[in-house]
C-alpha cells in the first residue's frame, strides 16, 4: 500500500495498482467551483482523481462505476454518508483501484434493506483493488458487502450495530481471492464468509459479534480477540488451511464454543491462542471439532471451561502439543467412536475434574511427556480412571514432575 494524502485526521492508503497522478476535485466546504454532492463530483471526475468531502451528513446514494478513484471524507466523525432510499447501497463500487478513507456510512430511515459499502461485479465480471480505511459502518443491514472482488483491503474500520451482517464476503463465480482486514473492529453484528480463498483477518476485536465461515480456504486470524456471544464465536465449515495464532476467546457462553470447525475440514493450526471465562467455570467449549483432519493445537491454554478441546466425530491426524488445561470441567472430551493415534505431548492438566473423558467404545491415543497434577509421582499415569475396558489402554509411560511454563 502506498500513502499519498495526510489530511487533517489521517493518511489515506491506495492499492499500489491505482494512479497517484490526477486532480482533486472538492464537494461541500465554501470554495469556488465545489461541488454540492459527492455524486456528481464522481460524475466529473477521471481515473486517478481524488473527491475530497468536507465535513456535513450528506443524504445520497453513491456510484462509482468504471472509474479509479480516491474518495476522501475530511473527518470520519463528521463526514456522514446516509441513505437517500434511492438505491439499497449507500456507496457502490463497481469498479477497479478504488480506495474510500474518512466516512461513516450509515442507514436512514426509509426501510429499504441496505448496504452501507458494496463491491460488486458487473458484466465485465471479476473486481480487483479495493482498499476502505478509518470508515465507521453503523446501523445498516449489512455494513460492508464484498462479491467477487480480488485484492480487497480493509483497515481501521468499526462495524458497529449493523443488523444482519456487519461484513459479508461471498464469491459467486469464484472465490473472493486475497482479502485482508486490519485493526477493525466488530460491535454487535456478525461476520459471514462464504467462498472465499486467501483471506487474512489481523489485530481485529470482536464484541458480542461472530464470524461464520463456509466453503473457505486458507483463512488466516492473527492476533484477535472475541469476548461473549449468545452462539459460537467463529464457525468453520467444510475448508482447508486455516491458521488462529495469538487470539483470545473470552466469556464463551455455556454450550456454545470460541471455535467450531466441522464439516470435512482439513489442515487447521491453532496455536499460541486462549480460551477461558472470566465471569463463571464452567461455561462453553475452547475448541469444538468434528470431521476434521490435520489438526495442531500449539500453546494454547484452556482454563475455567465446561470443556477445553471436544473431538465429536470422524478426527484424523490430531495433535495437541505444550497446551495448557486448568480449572475445567473436562480439559479434553472425546466422542468419536473410533478415536486412536492421536497425540497429546507436553502439556500440562491442572485441576480439571477430569482431565481427559471419553464417551466410546474405542479410544486408544498416544500421551508423552506431559503434566497431570493428579499423578502419584512414580510410574506411568493412568489417563482416564474409570473401569471400562479402553480406559486400561491409555496411559502416560512418560510424565513429568512439574508443569511446563506455557
Amino acid at each position: 500500500m502506498l500513502s499519498i494524502f495526510s489530511g487533517a485526521t489521517a493518511s489515506i492508503y491506495i492499492s499500489s495498482n491505482a494512479s497517484i497522478n490526477g486532480d482533486t476535485l472538492y464537494v461541500g466546504g465554501d470554495g469556488p467551483g465545489n461541488y454540492t454532492t459527492i455524486q456528481h463530483a464522481v460524475n466529473m471526475a477521471n481515473d486517478g482523481d481524488t473527491v475530497f468531502v468536507y465535513n456535513g451528513t450528506y443524504v445520497e446514494n453513491v456510484l462509482i462505476e468504471d472509474k479509479s478513484i480516491t474518495l476522501v471524507g475530511e473527518d470520519k466523525n463528521t463526514t456522514i454518508v446516509v441513505s437517500a432510499g434511492m438505491s439499497e447501497d449507500i456507496i457502490a463500487i463497481i469498479a477497479d483501484d478504488v480506495n474510500i478513507n474518512g466516512f461513516t456510512v450509515k442507514k436512514g430511515d426509509d426501510d429499504r434493506y441496505t448496504y452501507g459499502i458494496s463491491f460488486m461485479n458487473d458484466l465485465q465480471g471479476y473486481r480487483k483493488n479495493i482498499s476502505v480505511s478509518d470508515c465507521d459502518l453503523i446501523n445498516n443491514d449489512e455494513g460492508i458487502y464484498i462479491g467477487d472482488f480480488d485484492n480487497v483491503s480493509v483497515g481501521r474500520c468499526n462495524f458497529i450495530d449493523n443488523d444482519v451482517h456487519g461484513l459479508s464476503v461471498i464469491g459467486y463465480d469464484k472465490p473472493v481471492m486475497n482479502t485482508s482486514f486490519f485493526h477493525c473492529r466488530f460491535e454487535n453484528n456478525d461476520v459471514s464468509l462464504d467462498g472465499v480463498s486467501h483471506l487474512k483477518i489481523e489485530n481485529c476485536d470482536f464484541y458480542q459479534s461472530d464470524l461464520e465461515a463456509r466453503e473457505s480456504d486458507y483463512l488466516e486470524f492473527y492476533n484477535c480477540s472475541m469476548d461473549y456471544r449468545l452462539y459460537t464465536m467463529c464457525w468453520l465449515h467444510s475448508g482447508s488451511n486455516q491458521i488462529f495464532d495469538n487470539c483470545t476467546f473470552t466469556n464463551i457462553t455455556r454450550g456454545e464454543s470460541g471455535i467450531d470447525i466441522t464439516g470435512y475440514s482439513e489442515k487447521v493450526i491453532i496455536r499460541n491462542c486462549v480460551f477461558k471465562n472470566e465471569a463463571e467455570k464452567g461455561d462453553g467449549r475452547g475448541i469444538f471439532i468434528s470431521h476434521v483432519e490435520d489438526v495442531l493445537i500449539q500453546n494454547c491454554t484452556m482454563k475455567d471451561l465446561y470443556v477445553g478441546v471436544v473431538m465429536w466425530s470422524l478426527i484424523f491426524g490430531f495433535t495437541i502439543e505444550n497446551c495448557h488445561f486448568e480449572n475445567n470441567i473436562d480439559g479434553f472430551f472425546n466422542h468419536d467412536r473410533l478415536c486412536t493415534h492421536n497425540k497429546f505431548l507436553q502439556n500440562n492438566f491442572i485441576n480439571n475434574t477430569y482431565d481427559v473423558d471419553n464417551d466410546v467404545f474405542l479410544f486408544i491415543n498416544i500421551y508423552k511427556n506431559n503434566y497431570w497434577d493428579k499423578w502419584k509421582g512414580r510410574g506411568p499415569h493412568r489417563v482416564l480412571r474409570t473401569f471400562r475396558l479402553m480406559d486400561l489402554f491409555n496411559w502416560d509411560w512418560n510424565p513429568v514432575s512439574e508443569p511446563y511454563d506455557i
